[in-house]
Formats: C-alpha cells, structure tokens, sequence
C-alpha cells in the first residue's frame, strides 16, 4: 500500500471520532420531547427522495441522541453519520481497487476514491457552517456529496462491458444520508 494511501485510511478511521467529539458541542443539548423528536424526524425524511423514507428514519432513531433531538442536533447526527459512511465507503473503495485487475474497473473505483475523498472535505465544511448557521452552504455542500455518490454509481455503471457495480449499495446510502442533511439544514434555514 502507498504512503498516501496508508496515511489517508488513517485519516478517514481517525475522522468520525473526531466528528463526534466536535458535533457533542453544548450547542447541541437542546433536547425536545420524543414526541417532538419523532415529528421533527419525520419532518427530516420527509424531505428524503426516491422512496428511501425508512431508511432515513432507521438511521436518525439508530442513534440514541435522537430520541430527544432537536432539528439542530438531528443535523449534527446526519452529518456525522455521513462522515462514518464516507469513510466506510472510502476503506471499502480502497479494497476493492486493491483487488481489481480490470483497467477500467480501476480506473472508475480511483474516480470513486477521488469523489469520496471530497465529500469528506465538504462533510467536514458543513460541520463547520452548521455550527455557524449557515444553514444555505451546509445545504449546498449536502448537495455536492449527493452528487459526488451518484458521479461514483453512474461512472460504475457505465463501464464496458458492463460489470455490476460494487458499490451500488454504498453509493445510495451516501446520497440518502446527503440528502438527510440537506433536508434537516432546508428546515433549519426555515427557522432562521
């Protein structure tokens, strides 16, 4: 394995624990009743496209702090589960190119590792405007790792001859969890 390689799986394992300690912040102990907690989750993935409710909901209640979250806390909880599947995604990029032997599947999945890499910066930038209330850029970085999941699947996708793609499941989770931030930061920029 490479030197940049090695020190960027370090870095992606090291980064959601880090995301945790940084999100526990005291601006997000505003805690609502489980009722409140329920509504506002379901308002969140209301949000959510294709039909990937459930699994919205499956993710924020996964976590025990969003059974009294308000909307600022569930933002903190999908941007560090984002982080946490960013980073799943990257180790499990960097797998499968280490056992690919097609140049073009290689080439797509060094494509994948690439787009990954970015989500985590802007993951990274949205933590950052969240905590300032810059609820339009944390959208917009939302966004950009949506897009960045769908570039990965499409360029899977479109390899010839066609291969299945391996990373079909780890590419939709991705835009869910994208588009679970986008929707949470849309309903807190509501609020401002």
């Amino acid at each position: 394995m490479s030197s940049i390689h090695s020190k960027r799986l370090l870095l992606f394992v090291l980064l959601p624990f880090l995301f945790s300690v940084i999100c526990n912040t005291p601006s997000s102990a505003a805690t609502a009743s489980p009722q409140a907690a329920s509504k506002l989750i379901d308002e969140v993935c209301q949000g959510v496209k294709n039909g990937d409710y459930g699994f919205c909901v499956r993710t924020l209640e996964s976590d025990p702090r969003a059974a009294g979250a308000d909307l600022l806390g569930l933002a903190q909880i999908s941007i560090e589960v984002s982080s946490r599947g960013v980073a799943r995604n990257l180790v499990h990029t960097q797998n499968l190119l280490r056992l690919a032997k097609d140049p073009a599947l290689k080439s797509s999945l060094r494509s994948c590792l690439d787009l990954y890499d970015t989500s985590f910066f802007w993951i990274s930038e949205a933590n950052n405007f969240l905590r300032e209330k810059d609820y339009r850029n944390v959208i917009l970085r939302a966004k950009r790792v949506h897009g960045n999941a769908a570039r990965c699947e499409h360029g899977l996708k479109a390899l010839r001859p066609p291969v299945p793609s391996p990373l079909t499941s780890q590419n939709h989770a991705a835009e869910v969890l994208a588009q679970t931030l986008g929707s949470a930061a849309y309903l807190l920029r509501g609020q401002v």
